[in-house]
């Protein structure tokens, strides 16, 4: 009945739409070559102020939820969210020793075979402050723009939140040489804030009813503080904090998640990175990895592709040193190649997870996931 009554409103003046166009698609930065395993957001609030509009609260789930989607999307090959223990609720684990948590979602990190662990924390104040916009923005609006007033984002919300989050390198926590609280295997850090958002009288209204005064009162001095406004208002704070910190971890922080200097001396270049399978099944894999510095491929303890609980060994080609090259201070890049056979393994197929691990002590190892594209698409 609302859309009815919206498009009885607009009828007579849908030719003034004639010169408007979709904006073209964004090519998005290439998604890094982990899977993640993601946390529940830790969320604390402080209390609404005397003069705010209304208040707020963002639940766990739904801001967790929004976060893990957007780095599937944004970030990383894979993102997966954590659970809680099944015989504890969201209350019950926060009240437990910080090591303990620690220990459960490394636990399930690695269960899930994860290759990095994000941490994330959100602060936030629940009140929101609601104003119009000035009026000689409202009132124009109001008398050239008639019905497509309600279209017009003429309500400022603001307030006061911030998402942080932590990338560590899990196969180092996971072999007991570091952990997440002292945080000797976290490769980003990096947050995302909200201050202010701007809402339309069709995010706002409540009903067939409230569109009855915008025929003679600006759209942007009515249906102020709605629940409908809650909603909306609750709804774009949690997908814009989620989308800005997936895309600031996918590029600004880029360089410094993919070397993980800390973590290994080795690593491997996405960029050249080809994973196929073939008409036949089998899938054929090929990249290179930087030795930083050179110790030789003798040096590495051990390195494979991973499909489900097979593991299948792959070769690796020396770079040639030229005379007069110490190639314990050069960095080389070793070519990496293998043929896996055809496996049947469902949806594991759209990935495989590379492990290499090196000698010395201690020991290190890195791991990393990539998308396997089917032999027509890779031509």
């Amino acid at each position: 009945m609302r859309w009815l009554l919206i498009c009885l409103i607009l009828l007579p003046t849908t030719p003034l739409l004639t010169g408007c166009s979709a904006r073209g698609p964004i090519k998005e930065q290439e998604l890094l070559p982990f899977h993640v395993a993601v946390l529940p957001v830790e969320t604390r609030s402080s209390s609404s102020l005397a003069d705010s509009s209304f208040s707020l609260v963002i639940e766990n789930e739904l801001i967790s939820q929004s976060l893990c989607e957007e780095l599937q999307d944004k970030s990383f090959q894979r993102a997966s969210l954590l659970d809680y223990p099944p015989d504890s609720d969201p209350e019950t684990f926060a009240r437990k020793g910080q090591a303990e948590k620690n220990r459960w979602w490394i636990q399930q990190a690695s269960a899930i075979k994860a290759d990095v662990v994000l941490v994330p924390r959100l602060t936030y104040q629940e009140g929101i402050q609601g104003e119009s916009e000035p009026w000689y923005i409202v009132l124009p609006s109001f008398l050239f723009l008639g019905p497509f007033q309600v279209f017009v984002k003429d309500r400022v919300y603001k307030g006061s939140a911030t998402l942080e989050a932590q990338v560590h390198d899990l196969n180092p926590i996971a072999s007991s040489q570091a952990s997440l609280l002292n945080q000797r295997a976290r490769v980003v850090s990096t947050e995302s804030k909200f201050e202010e958002t701007k809402l339309t009288f069709l995010d706002r209204d409540e009903g067939v009813l409230s569109f009855v005064p915008m025929l003679v009162c600006p759209t942007g001095w009515l249906s102020k503080n709605t629940e409908a406004a809650r909603k909306s208002l609750k709804q774009t704070i949690v997908s814009d904090l989620a989308r800005n910190l997936a895309t600031r971890i996918s590029a600004s922080d880029r360089t410094a998640i993919l070397q993980a200097r800390e973590s290994a001396n080795h690593y491997i270049l996405p960029e050249s990175v080809k994973v196929v399978r073939k008409s036949d099944s089998s899938i054929d894999f090929t990249g290179r990895v930087l030795l930083n510095p050179v110790r030789g491929v003798d040096r590495l303890r051990d390195y494979s592709i991973e499909i489900g609980r097979e593991r299948y060994p792959f070769r690796f080609t020396a770079p040639d040193i030229g005379e007069g090259e110490d190639p314990s201070q050069a960095l080389f890049y070793y070519q990496m190649e293998a043929t896996i056979p055809a496996v049947e393994d469902g949806e594991l197929l759209s990935t495989i997870r590379v492990i290499i691990r090196e000698g010395g002590a201690p020991p290190r190892s890195r791991s990393y996931t990539f998308p396997i594209a089917l032999e027509d698409e890779a031509r």
